[in-house]
């Protein structure tokens, strides 16, 4: 019976589903970078595992961005179908398009719009970009010089910005006005936020309507799309009434089943609680939770352990920056393309939660800006994890005993970083609201931004650690040069 009735939905499915003739899969633009890549070799493979990574989420979310290599020539890459595709149809378009862009190879990368969808890669992290030099547009050669065409679209395209920011960056317009009809589509990146994709749609506007009176318009920015036409190129998401009434009813099969199966998992959660209680000395102490600590620690940012999972590719050793008396560190990247640094402690389990959630709290009170930046933490009954910006420079070490990265350290950057540290130091001891005793500085725990100015790590980490001094030796009074 069930598999009858499974059937019977798929087979609706399969019925609902629209075909269009329209999959707007021929090439607008393409623009290619001028600077070269060292090897063009290594740069296409990691594109190429990239597109691998990206094509299952352009179908689910019909957006994808990820990253891989290592500079200068690590590459990023942002991909993004219209909203009105289907998720086939846009599987399709990514397919097409990504395999146009490796053309710009060995530069840098470049920029492909079809019209529908569009891919971008650089060796930068340019996911946040509104504008850019590269921004174009393209008019047709068919033009309408009737003055009602000119004022459907002075009275179509500020619309058409005003409501996309607040429809998740996505509208589509139809505007007629004595017979004349205009349609038109606004997109944005679905990685900018409201402000961003008005300001991206507003300069659109502007590079469009330079095409007038051509019939039809188009304009490419680095951060959204906008296009008019006197012909309708969208896609209606209003018109499968049919497979959204199929949909619904799937939902509320799926929601129904779920709540039946959380309200036995609430019975069975119960059940196990009452049986505890009954049964203290049957239960298991290696999962209780300090929760006085666990309230202590909402000051600070916490993240979620599969965030951090995931922003490490599961922390995966390729990923590893390095380790030290305190625990390892590994590079990350936020969904929002943010890099980070994580530390996987060396101290951690229940016993130690407070003590981590006090240090937490010293920390957070060293704002400076000699010092690493704390994010926040995330701590759980097994291990506990502090989250800290990236720095691109990575520790003073590795560029001072290296033969040749030292050479980038004139004696000018080798002042501003003695001096910097300092000023770090100086601000430890007299500026914190508690007063903080590094007495572990050393050039791995001075670290440097891309501006190679010089932030101190682990200034906080050393009270924790030195306190468990008799089971873990991990501060050293005697070393020459400590405080």
């Amino acid at each position: 019976m069930a598999g009858a009735a499974l059937l019977i939905i798929f087979s609706l499915i399969v019925i609902s589903v629209r075909s269009y003739a329209d999959t707007r899969l021929d090439l607008v633009a393409r623009s290619c970078e001028t600077t070269t890549v060292q090897n063009k070799d290594d740069y296409l493979k990691n594109y190429e595992s990239i597109l691998q990574k990206m094509e299952p989420e352009m179908y689910r979310n019909k957006f994808a961005f990820n990253e891989a290599g290592k500079p200068p020539d690590k590459i990023y890459v942002l991909s993004q179908c219209m909203n009105d595709l289907s998720s086939v149809e846009c599987a399709q378009c990514f397919a097409r398009i990504s395999n146009i862009l490796p053309a710009c190879f060995p530069t840098t990368g470049g920029r492909v719009y079809l019209d529908g969808c569009f891919i971008r890669a650089n060796n930068y992290s340019f996911y946040r970009e509104v504008t850019a030099d590269g921004d174009i547009n393209r008019c047709s050669d068919d033009v309408d010089t009737n003055e009602d065409f000119k004022m459907v679209l002075r009275d179509m395209l500020p619309r058409m910005v005003h409501k996309a920011p607040d429809k998740k960056g996505f509208a589509l317009f139809q505007e007629s006005r004595n017979g004349t009809t205009v349609h038109g589509m606004a997109q944005c990146w679905k990685i900018l936020d409201k402000e961003m994709c008005s300001s991206c749609l507003a300069d659109a506007v502007d590079l469009v309507f330079r095409c007038v009176p051509s019939k039809e318009g188009r304009a490419l920015n680095a951060g959204c799309f906008l296009r008019y036409s006197t012909y309708d190129f969208g896609h209606d998401t209003n018109a499968g009434a049919v497979r959204y009434a199929i949909i619904s009813f799937i939902i509320y099969i799926f929601l129904t089943a779920v709540v039946c199966t959380l309200a036995v998992a609430i019975g069975l959660r119960l059940g196990k609680m009452a049986y505890k209680q009954m049964n203290p000395r049957r239960e298991w102490k290696g999962k209780e939770v300090d929760l006085a600590a666990l309230d202590q620690a909402m000051k600070f940012l916490q993240f979620k352990f599969s965030t951090l999972e995931k922003a490490t590719d599961c922390f995966n050793e390729a990923n590893k920056l390095g380790s030290g008396g305190y625990g390892e560190v590994f590079k990350g990247t936020l969904p929002d393309g943010r890099e980070i640094a994580v530390k996987r402690l060396y101290v951690n389990g229940r016993n130690r939660s407070r003590e981590i959630y006090n240090e937490m709290d010293v920390i957070s009170k060293a704002q400076h800006k000699n010092l690493v930046r704390c994010l926040g933490g995330c701590f759980t009954i097994i291990e506990n994890f502090l989250v800290y910006e990236y720095l691109a420079n990575k520790s003073l070490d590795g560029i001072l005993f290296d033969p040749e990265k030292k050479k980038e350290l004139d004696w000018g950057k080798r002042q501003k970083i003695i001096m910097g540290t300092a000023e770090g130091l100086e601000f430890l001891h007299k500026g914190c609201e508690v007063r903080i005793i590094h007495r572990d500085i050393k050039a791995s725990n001075i670290l440097l931004d891309i501006k190679f100015r010089p932030k101190i790590a682990d200034f906080g980490l050393a009270r924790l650690c030195s306190r468990d001094s008799d089971r873990i030796s991990l501060v050293n009074n005697t070393v020459a040069g400590t405080l």
